[in-house]
């Protein structure tokens, strides 16, 4: 149809404009090919000193270096308008900018194109359709003339010189031929259906974003991190005990009331807290919890709740004045049986027992540490230190977690904390860490702040790792499920004592490689910085203007070749019209970057 012949000309027509806002093209290096280069040499490198490690490591460092270079091409295209006086202005049509004058000639040919569809659907009259595709067709052409007329006249002006140099060669040109559905821009031969030209299309840019778009997001998609589920104690045990938290505002305690389970809260129940001489109650909401605040920092508290006839009391517990407290309240689960005896919480010590042990997990580049503190009070009845249970990591441990055991443990910063009251018999914790290392050597010194009976380090065997400390002077090697692993035990140890562990034989990576990636990366930030502020000078304008002119003498040399040889039928009509196009456009572009050079363009 004429419409598609008329939208595939104006796209063919527009895409190969030689004013059209495209960097200039020159045989030097260009600022976002340095930049890309410099990427993809830093995250070659990266993945190269990284190897080993997960798939989500390597993609996040990629990313990494490859923001770093957009970072240096930022700072190159935002530094060198101030030091060179290079503005970007919008190419100007007839008082309005191309891209403005595009954007209406493509309204215009997709408003043809549905014309045509509702004319065929039967929706518009013939006398209706003749009248508006007849408006839109005019207003097409001089849209299209438009953008023509704007043109630099670089072809016009290689036109010209071609023919002069053809006469006085002897030779005549021909006139061009173009067969039904070449493309009148750069003559080349596409289908009679194609709606873009082959040749100077660039749609195919769009379809290559739209792939890569939805990969971006798979591999984003894939550095998310996965939590391992805890299970969870059974709630009687938990029923009573204060535990202090820091997602609470300070000075508020939070009392949840639940009946057997987790998932069965109490809601609009009354709650009540005893302070003192004071009862505050408060029902509980629709996750059933009651908060209370108001009460004086220090005051001895206790919440009680009443829940078909059954008495339920917390510890005693002095009101917070850092940080908040949650309490929770369980409630026998109907049918179930009679609720154990609650017995207070009396003064008293609490030790370590000879369970309590350290294991050591070897990987790459850190290593895993794990407590498992067996926390033993010998009393019958809950026993509340005179302080709470403060235990420092060593010097470097980092993201320390509580993975499981008494729940009134808590982790700030590189610093545990237990309180009390502690149940009879045993109470667990858990907590992990992590010890980073560069060297093949790594000195582990940790305060225990509860004397240790018996206390034992095990740590798997791989390659040449040793253990040695003053505290545990028996270390053995024994094979468990098939693996070995070092096993190091001593005498006791009183409370206050330091642990002294010094690990040696870790495979560890030498730090230069990831220097020197770091190196480069810094050299390609700083490179677009050198590159924005630095002028070009005299004499560089004057060695690039002799280059480019080299260059169009010797294509208009070849051009002339081209037509002697299709004058004397010497050359396939196809291959001369891929050769003649190419041609073009290479001097299009020497023209265009010689007028950027100091206006000899177009007066050469």
């Amino acid at each position: 149809m004429r419409s598609s012949r008329l939208a595939s000309t104006a796209n063919s027509k527009t895409s190969t404009n030689p004013l059209s806002p495209t960097p200039q093209t020159s045989d030097q290096l260009r600022p976002w090919q340095f930049f890309t280069l410099g990427a993809l040499i830093c995250a070659t490198v990266a993945v190269f000193i990284i190897r080993g490690t997960s798939a989500e490591n390597l993609i996040f460092v990629c990313l990494g270096i490859f923001a770093a270079a957009l970072v240096g091409l930022a700072s190159l295209n935002a530094l060198r308008p101030l030091v060179t006086g290079e503005t970007r202005e919008p190419e100007m049509v007839g008082g309005h900018t191309r891209a403005a004058i595009e954007r209406e000639k493509n309204m215009v040919l997709r408003s043809i194109k549905e014309l045509e569809f509702d004319r065929a659907m039967g929706k518009v009259a013939e006398g209706d359709y003749e009248e508006m595709a007849g408006r839109l067709r005019s207003r097409a052409v001089r849209l299209l003339d438009q953008l023509d007329k704007s043109g630099s006249g670089y072809r016009e002006i290689i036109e010209r010189e071609l023919a002069s140099r053809l006469v006085k060669a002897g030779t005549a040109p021909a006139a061009q031929d173009f067969s039904p559905g070449s493309c009148p821009s750069c003559a080349t031969l596409n289908d009679a259906d194609a709606r873009f030209c082959k040749s100077c299309g660039s749609n195919l840019l769009a379809l290559v974003l739209a792939c890569l778009l939805p990969f971006s997001f798979f591999l984003l998609c894939l550095a998310t991190p996965a939590f391992a589920q805890l299970q969870m104690p059974d709630p009687k045990q938990m029923s009573g005990i204060p535990r202090a938290v820091t997602d609470l505002p300070t000075g508020h305690v939070s009392v949840r009331l639940i009946r057997g389970q987790l998932s069965n809260n109490i809601l609009g129940h009354p709650v009540e807290m005893h302070a003192g001489g004071k009862v505050l109650t408060v029902k509980t909401d629709e996750n059933g919890r009651a908060e209370f605040s108001g009460v004086s920092t220090g005051t001895s508290v206790k919440a009680v709740a009443v829940v078909d006839g059954e008495r339920l009391e917390s510890q005693d517990f002095p009101w917070p004045g850092d940080g908040g407290i949650r309490v929770m309240l369980v409630a026998t689960l109907k049918g179930g049986a009679a609720p154990p005896p609650v017995f207070q919480p009396v003064a008293g010590n609490v030790v370590l027992g000879e369970q309590t042990r350290i294991i050591i997990d070897p990987g790459d580049g850190s290593l895993q540490i794990y407590y498992i503190l067996d926390i033993q009070n010998s009393a019958r009845a809950p026993v509340n230190p005179p302080s709470a249970l403060f235990m420092d990591m060593p010097t470097g441990a980092q993201t320390a977690t509580i993975l499981g055991g008494a729940p009134q443990a808590i982790v700030r910063g590189d610093r545990v904390t237990v309180t009390g009251p502690f149940a009879p018999g045993q109470t667990e914790v858990q907590v992990a860490y992590r010890m980073p290392f560069d060297t093949g050597e790594v000195a582990i010194q940790q305060t225990l702040p509860l004397p240790v009976p018996g206390l034992a380090v095990l740590m798997k065997q791989i390659g040449g790792l040793s253990i040695a400390s003053p505290q545990l002077p028996n270390v053995q090697e024994r094979d468990f499920e098939g693996e070995r692993y070092i096993l190091a035990q001593g005498p006791p140890i009183p409370a206050g004592g330091v642990l002294t562990l010094n690990i040696s034989g870790l495979p560890h990576k030498s730090a230069v490689p990831r220097r020197l990636a770091l190196a480069l990366a810094a050299l390609m930030i700083g490179g677009g910085c050198w590159a924005a502020m630095r002028r070009p000078s005299s004499g560089a304008n004057a060695g690039r203007a002799k280059q480019l002119g080299s260059k169009r003498e010797k294509l208009l040399a070849d051009l002339v070749r081209l037509e002697q040889q299709k004058r004397a039928g010497s050359i396939d009509m196809a291959r001369y019209s891929d050769r003649r196009t190419a041609l073009m456009g290479q001097l299009e572009r020497v023209y265009r970057d010689l007028d950027a050079q100091g206006g000899q363009g177009a007066a050469a």
